[in-house]
């Protein structure tokens, strides 16, 4: 073993969250960390805690962590780089807005043919893909019937057609009210917006969002450059795996072997949404440079229990990729939710789609190749952690064109 491929005794580590496509505050993050954190320490014998939130800057909020384990300490400054309100910006939308919204981005996924080539690669994020475009129809539906129910009784019973219409329309008004005001519920509003932005960032960011990923970058940069850490470790969930993988490829250069080690963690991605997408060169081009980077530990982690999410695919292995030189990664691997979660907390993950999706982020039970707060919190590297891991890519047609 070569010095540096010598254990490293992490003591001091640096990490870079950029969330996903969620106009929700900072602080139900900080919520959720506390909590796990303090049970991850529960069930394993540790002493973990977690500072006050420290707003730096507009994009930028810090938390303080620590693990105390036996014979080691790990501190590490968690860094939860946001883009929230870029996201509540583009979810400002009216009702009609969105439907109108909703069938443009159907009409323009049949003609790229997004749609069958989802199917070929992973047929439940294709039913997750198709969902608010058969579930707004329906809503829109049940409201034109419920109005026309309402219509027929009240007219009926008063003999006066203006008031059955007027009953019918309130009928309608208020089913569709429900709608927009219970998203958190069914989820096909925020879906339809996600799959806007998806469209949208294929051919190329907003300013606002490359402004963002640049002060993402010089972060990320300084952090590595101020020899103050074991390890600086970017974790992109989500549709921020994709913002991860841009940041760091906009913005944070290829280093020398003896530089702080870097690690990218993916986790739940939907970067195969563009990855797929034919429009969607830019980020297909990036995902081919991070692939082939020398001074980077990537690791993509799925799990079949997250449903709205591509579960073990490389997103590097589709057919329109520009070729990669020496591929480095991703190493793709999947979280058995069962094998390392409580059955409690399994239930817990299947009471709602978006539970089982942040399900990663809650302290395991039981050890295995995933252990979040151990690989914040730990003594390993990422790259010591899963050195000798093989890629277990779900068998697929991501080749397909």
């Amino acid at each position: 073993m070569t010095e540096s491929e010598a254990p490293r005794s992490v003591t001091r580590r640096r990490v870079f969250y950029i969330a996903g496509f969620d106009p929700r505050p900072v602080g139900i993050y900080a919520r959720t960390m506390r909590e796990q954190g303090e049970a991850y320490a529960a069930l394993h014998e540790r002493r973990f805690a977690m500072g006050k939130r420290k707003d730096l800057a507009p994009h930028l909020h810090r938390w303080e962590l620590s693990m105390l384990s036996p014979g080691a300490e790990c501190e590490t400054e968690y860094d939860f780089l946001v883009w929230n309100d870029l996201v509540s910006q583009r979810m400002d939308r009216a009702l009609p807005e969105i439907y109108r919204m909703a069938l443009g981005d159907l009409l323009h996924f049949l003609r790229l043919g997004l749609f069958r080539r989802v199917w070929a690669a992973d047929r439940r994020m294709f039913g997750c893909l198709i969902y608010p475009y058969w579930l707004l129809p329906a809503f829109l539906g049940a409201s034109v019937l419920a109005g026309l129910w309402a219509y027929g009784l009240v007219q009926s019973a008063s003999g006066l057609w203006p008031a059955g219409l007027l009953a019918g329309f309130a009928v309608a008004g208020l089913l569709m009210l429900w709608v927009a005001r219970n998203d958190g519920r069914h989820f096909a509003l925020w879906l339809a917006h996600y799959y806007r932005f998806a469209r949208e960032e294929a051919l190329g960011s907003a300013e606002s969002l490359v402004a963002r990923r640049a002060a993402f970058a010089r972060e990320i940069r300084e952090a590595r450059a101020s020899g103050r850490y074991k390890e600086v470790l970017v974790v992109g969930h989500s549709a921020g795996a994709l913002q991860a993988v841009l940041t760091l490829d906009e913005g944070v250069e290829e280093s020398a072997g003896d530089a702080t080690p870097l690690g990218l963690i993916t986790i739940g991605q939907n970067t195969s949404l563009f990855s797929l997408n034919p429009e969607a060169e830019r980020a297909r081009a990036a995902l081919a440079r991070l692939a082939a980077r020398r001074d980077l530990t990537w690791v993509d982690i799925s799990s079949g229990e997250d449903w709205i999410s591509f579960t073990r695919l490389d997103p590097t292995l589709a057919a329109d990729m520009p070729a990669i030189g020496q591929k480095t990664g991703p190493i793709v691997l999947g979280a058995g939710f069962r094998a390392i979660f409580s059955r409690k907390q399994v239930r817990w993950g299947r009471m709602s789609v978006l539970r089982g999706h942040f399900l990663f982020f809650h302290a395991n039970a039981e050890p295995g190749l995933w252990d979040w707060y151990d690989i914040i919190l730990g003594q390993g590297t990422l790259a010591e952690r899963f050195r000798g891991a093989s890629s277990a890519v779900k068998a697929s047609r991501m080749q397909m064109r």
